[in-house]
């Protein structure tokens, strides 16, 4: 029978390795700090305007998937909305859950495969689809 805490542990090149769980938030938060004070301001500059292109684009598709939801589904504006912003704060959170699986359990050479493979198997899948008559 395994003691305690065995199952946790992951074999890696004849090594054991615990997942590190939050312990590994510290060396994240230091690593942020160290980005943002550097003296590479044209790298601050240019993460800044991307993420508020980023915003701005979301916010834009925000108002068109009410909208669509209203006029297609139709739905209720108060629906509509509930949804919407359900969406996007699934949208928004999920990265970190991606980090978090990334950081303590999977690594990240691991973590990028799976999410290719996700990415192979969904692309067929939303591609627009021709009329068959």
């Amino acid at each position: 029978m395994a003691a305690a805490g065995e199952g946790d542990q992951v074999r890696l090149a004849g090594r054991t390795k615990k997942p590190l769980g939050w312990k590994s938030i510290p060396f994240i938060l230091v690593m942020v700090y160290i980005f943002f004070t550097q003296i590479n301001r044209m790298s601050v500059f240019l993460f800044a305007t991307n993420e508020t292109f980023e915003k701005a684009a979301s916010y834009g598709v925000a108002a068109n998937l009410i909208t669509y939801l209203i006029k297609r589904f139709y739905i209720g504006q108060l629906k509509a909305t509930n949804i919407t912003n359900i969406f996007f704060a699934t949208l928004n959170f999920t990265p970190l859950i991606g980090a978090f699986i990334s950081d303590s359990y999977l690594g990240r050479f691991k973590t990028l495969a799976h999410g290719c493979f996700a990415s192979l198997l969904v692309c067929p899948s939303v591609h627009a689809q021709p009329r068959l008559l």
